[in-house]
């Protein structure tokens, strides 16, 4: 299914090159060993969320490692957290993992900025459904709704959704949500496509707001993108960098902390290693 406004991005020939360095500055706290969402929190500290199947609670920690405070909820549940950003004021956690397919009950959570630390805390729920998906689950080749990412623009929600279509075709959907509790009907605003090679190289897991765009995350790389509005085109040249990281891993969360650092982290694997914050640092190749 498709519609009219939707428009395929392919922006894989207008990248600029840059090298690239990844350095790991800390191991995390062994509580955290999935992490799927990072944002800045102070100059400091990052909050972090454990994957599927993790504890319904959000960690401050250090950029040394250090776990600083940790946030419980009294009406939250963590069926398959994905994200964590926020405002000028609030937090959001994005229960909006669907790897089948076959959910109907996503929900980003929000609560108060000045909360963080605190216990048994009650958070807004925003709940919403994607209106194209017909069957829970649909058919392979129109899997296109699970989602790790998203972002709040322009007051906002601003979910991209990540590929599980077979064969592959890199289709990542844009959708918007109303920044608002209830329950509301996605709308579908544009598709991006990074690439139909792999789902490792090729699927968003994660996303940030930098200081003139946004950065997208895979497990091999990082899009940084300027000029960014989700109505429109915005892969124009020279507005599309991708940064190539070293080695293959489970990374699933990116943030800019306010001195304009990128710090990503990645997800604890028996055979891969990982469960660390790295900070990325890289120039323009001449």
């Amino acid at each position: 299914m498709k519609l009219i406004f939707s428009i395929c991005l392919v922006i894989g020939v207008c990248f600029s090159g840059y090298s690239q360095q990844l350095k790991k500055i800390a191991a995390l706290p062994d509580i955290i060993h999935e992490s799927s969402g990072l944002v800045a929190c102070s100059d400091t500290s990052v909050l972090t969320i454990n994957d599927s199947g993790g504890e319904p609670v959000v960690y401050e920690v250090s950029l040394s490692g250090k776990l600083v405070s940790k946030t419980t909820f009294a009406n939250v549940r963590n069926t398959d957290w994905e994200e964590i950003t926020i405002d000028s004021g609030r937090v959001y956690i994005g229960d909006i993992g669907n790897n089948r397919n076959t959910r109907n009950n996503l929900t980003i959570y929000r609560f108060p900025l000045s909360k963080v630390g605190q216990r048994d805390v009650k958070a807004d729920e925003i709940q919403f459904y994607y209106p194209e998906q017909m069957s829970y689950p649909p058919t392979d080749d129109e899997k296109v709704y699970d989602a790790e990412a998203f972002v709040i623009w322009e007051n906002e929600i601003i979910i991209f959704t990540k590929c599980r279509t077979d064969p592959f075709t890199g289709e990542a959907r844009i959708y918007k949500v109303p920044n608002e509790p209830g329950r509301h009907a996605a709308r579908w605003v544009n598709t991006l496509t990074l690439g139909n090679g792999s789902w490792r190289s090729h699927s968003i897991t994660g996303m940030c707001k930098l200081d003139k765009g946004i950065a997208l995350l895979t497990y091999s790389d990082w899009y940084e993108i300027h000029l960014f509005n989700p109505d429109v085109k915005f892969w124009q040249n020279g507005n599309v960098i991708k940064h190539n990281l070293p080695f293959w891993r489970q990374r699933e969360a990116i943030t800019q902390m306010p001195d304009g650092r990128i710090i990503i982290s990645d997800e604890k694997k028996t055979l891969l290693g990982g469960g660390n914050l790295y900070e990325w640092s890289g120039k323009k190749e001449k």
